[in-house]
């Protein structure tokens, strides 16, 4: 996956906890996938794609907190210059800048294929209902694994092909990424 140049054009919200700067998350995450992020208000969350992940720069335990309790199926990516002492009590995947630099990169771009992929696939399923029911034509099940099995394999190609990191950077534990495989397997 090219990082310079997402594939999806999605927006990604961004709350600004404080009066910060946003240099240092933009220089980590590139000019095209920087450009992808809006910034927002708590209060206006709900205006985007629930199936996107919310950015929260610097992270507030509090501020996570009330993410979690109001979004609990959403996904919070917290850049932080300092991991807070509370990050265990919340939800959410803490990468610290620019040390995590390249982590917080590629795990927002997955999410944002992710969610790219998930739209595709649905579009798919309902354009196959379609042709169903007008025409009475019958058509293969899709594979609707298949994109999880690509985001699975390009987080392997990403990190050597070792598990662990794999696991780490898909924001999953090593057993649900092994789980996975047994499930379908990658040649």
């Amino acid at each position: 996956m090219d990082n310079d140049k997402p594939k999806y054009q999605a927006t990604v919200p961004l709350i600004v906890s404080q009066e910060t700067d946003l240099k240092p998350v933009k220089e980590v995450l590139g000019e095209k996938l920087f450009g992808l992020l809006k910034e927002c208000s708590f209060e206006d969350l709900h205006l985007f794609d629930q199936r996107l992940p919310v950015v929260i720069f610097p992270c507030t335990h509090p501020l996570i907190k009330k993410v979690n309790t109001q979004y609990p199926s959403r996904k919070v990516l917290c850049a932080t210059f300092r991991i807070p002492q509370k990050a265990r009590e919340v939800k959410g995947q803490f990468f610290r800048i620019p040390d995590h630099g390249t982590f917080f990169r590629e795990q927002l771009s997955l999410l944002i294929e992710l969610n790219r992929t998930q739209r595709q696939k649905k579009r798919l399923i309902e354009q196959v209902g379609s042709i169903q029911a007008n025409s009475g034509l019958q058509v293969p099940s899709l594979n609707l694994d298949l994109s999880r099995t690509l985001i699975i394999r390009e987080a392997l190609d990403q990190t050597g092909w070792k598990p662990s990191r794999a696991a780490n950077l898909l924001g999953i534990s090593r057993q649900a990424l092994s789980q996975a495989l047994v499930r379908n397997p990658i040649n």
